[in-house]
């Protein structure tokens, strides 16, 4: 279910608000992904995946947390990746999404 756009806001703004917003639990991520608990916990504690910790003290996850825990899961079964090469693929392919977004920025600029 996706929310309508504020005035304020376009529908790019607002659509990256909603990914971003803690929805889920740990249980209901691993089901949504196939991975178990504890994994899952692993990825958090090493600092694959970082979850929205509310007053409430249980850790929500975001859409954008469940498509990490999908990627990690993929370049580590389907491609044998280890978990410190998942790390540095992870950030190169974030550095990349910057650079793009960066470079669309100073295309609309110029």
């Amino acid at each position: 279910m996706t929310r309508p756009a504020s005035p304020r806001s376009t529908p790019a703004l607002a659509d990256a608000r909603h990914v971003r917003e803690p929805r889920y639990t740990l249980d209901f991520v691993a089901m949504l992904t196939g991975v178990g608990t504890s994994t899952i916990r692993h990825y958090e504690r090493i600092g694959l995946i970082d979850p929205t910790a509310p007053s409430t003290g249980s850790h929500r996850f975001s859409d954008l947390d469940v498509e990490r825990v999908r990627q990690i899961n993929r370049l580590r079964h389907d491609l044998g990746v280890n978990l410190a090469a998942v790390e540095v693929i992870l950030h190169m392919r974030q550095r990349m999404v910057e650079m793009q977004d960066e470079l669309a920025r100073l295309r609309r600029l110029g």
